[in-house]
């Protein structure tokens, strides 16, 4: 008897806790979101902004150092028209990138792709190739092929694999884009602030940098197909009404880049 009372405790312990562990489950806390947890439309605002913000900083500091700005307001862009740069004053933008924007492209492509949201993929492809493509061309070697993936010691990759690597980006963008998402997927205009999810604009983009991109092979006769740079703007925006516009919102209190 008393043997046949410890196998019907036994069994209520584990039913108990199978119950509790269901019940527990279930909490999601909205104010501590994870990898996991953060909807593709939530993270797509966070990536366009920054990314403005990294590409703004990126042209006003190039444009001083090159002199086609000058600044004289006294903070850090004043030494960079004379090449007297901080260390914040030319690391800005690759902090930015990597901490701001691809840090965060991974995980919504991931997680974009559990539900088919098909447009969210794309989109973190096209600002992989935007953001990856500056970068270079800001400071050649850099992590790429293992940036944005956990491991703390990313290894550096050429530029020749960075800049192919951006342009197979763009053009799964394109035929991602192209495809119908999920019933369960969010629209992409729930998240897009720079097109309101207007799809066609996005994929004449992705052709127009396209365009842009195959110029650097200018210089590389093997490589440089003119041909295929006029088809590719054939396909790209055609009048300001293609154009995508990136909102900014003023506040008075910002005094610097």
């Amino acid at each position: 008897m008393k043997k046949f009372k410890y196998i019907i405790l036994g069994a209520l312990l584990v039913l108990g806790s199978t119950s509790c562990k269901k019940w527990l489950n279930v909490n999601t806390d909205p104010d501590n979101p994870n990898n996991q947890s953060v909807l593709p439309q939530n993270r797509l605002p966070w990536i366009e902004h920054f990314y403005q913000y990294t590409a703004g900083v990126t042209n006003y500091r190039s444009s001083c150092m090159a002199g086609v700005y000058y600044s004289n307001n006294g903070n850090a862009n004043t030494f960079s028209t004379t090449w007297q740069c901080t260390n914040a004053n030319s690391t800005t933008s690759y902090q930015t990138w990597f901490v701001e924007v691809s840090s965060n492209l991974v995980d919504m492509y991931n997680s974009a792709q559990k539900i088919g949201a098909y447009h969210y993929m794309a989109a973190a492809d096209v600002f992989s190739a935007m953001g990856y493509m500056e970068m270079l061309d800001l400071y050649g070697e850099m992590p790429y092929t293992q940036a944005g993936t956990g491991n703390p010691s990313p290894k550096p990759d050429d530029g020749k694999t960075i800049f192919n690597g951006c342009m197979a980006k763009l053009n799964e963008a394109i035929d991602l884009f192209a495809k119908t998402q999920e019933t369960a997927a969010p629209s992409l205009a729930s998240g897009d602030l720079w097109s309101g999810g207007d799809v066609s604009k996005w994929i004449k983009m992705c052709w127009g940098l396209k365009a842009r991109y195959m110029l650097k092979l200018s210089k590389k006769a093997d490589l440089y197909n003119g041909d295929y740079i006029l088809y590719c703007l054939s396909k790209g925006p055609q009048s300001n009404a293609d154009n995508i516009v990136g909102p900014g919102f003023n506040n008075s209190t910002v005094t610097d880049y």
